[in-house]
């Protein structure tokens, strides 16, 4: 079982594992497996043991949209842009358009199987108005379709 670094530490000194044996910990793993470069769609990464192709594609990828300014960030805005247009343009509206956005960017990601169930526990904390639960219910179907036509790499391992 893996130890969080805000857990105790399995030692028993009573003190959090990052204040403790975390950086010891580190060090044996990283002089347990040599690192070596490898070239991948013109990048070079630092890698131990056999490293998937499509796993250094995705990383290739990642980092290309980085240096372009197409960052995580970047790609969550552009995701939800729809909403925000539709807000006042307040800090507390901004805000809230996040917060879904980031709630629809997660749901897509689960597998089908799963995002009803983890939808409807959002909806179970909302004030009980149907309506907008309904209203909620539509929009988060047009708000996965919408991640799956811009992020299909992302979609890809659940086909």
């Amino acid at each position: 079982m893996r130890v969080g670094r805000n857990d105790p530490c399995p030692c028993g000194s009573g003190r959090k594992y990052k204040r403790c044996h975390v950086a010891e910990d580190e060090a044996k793993a990283r002089s347990a497996a040599p690192t070596r470069l490898v070239e991948h769609a013109g990048e070079v990464f630092g890698v131990s043991g056999d490293v998937d192709p499509g796993v250094l594609d995705l990383a290739a990828d990642h980092f290309r949209a980085k240096r372009e300014g197409r960052g995580p960030a970047q790609q969550m805005v552009d995701f939800i842009q729809p909403v925000l247009d539709a807000t006042d343009g307040s800090l507390d509206a901004t805000n809230r358009a996040m917060q879904l956005g980031t709630l629809w960017w997660n749901l897509a990601l689960l597998p089908e199987v799963k995002r009803a169930g983890a939808l409807e526990e959002f909806l179970a904390l909302l004030p009980a108005d149907e309506a907008v639960r309904d209203d909620l219910r539509k929009t988060t179907k047009q708000m996965i379709v919408r991640h799956e036509a811009m992020f299909p790499e992302l979609h890809r391992r659940h086909a």
